[in-house]
């Protein structure tokens, strides 16, 4: 979530090294201001996904105010 740089730096280092290994990756980028409920569906829509073995989120989350 969100355009921090260094999160962007993780999230392609962990790309690279799943393709190394053969691990197929797929990302997806949501906007900062995205609810916690959209986030719970994304994440929901993608745990019922049989082809889908595991879910990285990266972290630290934005904060909400």
């Amino acid at each position: 979530m969100g355009e921090r740089s260094d999160s962007q730096l993780y999230v392609s280092l962990k790309e690279r090294e799943g393709v190394k290994v053969g691990v197929d990756t797929h990302t997806y980028r949501l906007p900062e201001d995205i609810s916690e409920q959209e986030l719970l569906d994304v994440i929901g829509f993608l745990n019922k996904d049989n082809s889908i073995d595991g879910i990285l989120i990266q972290l630290p989350l934005p904060e909400k105010n």
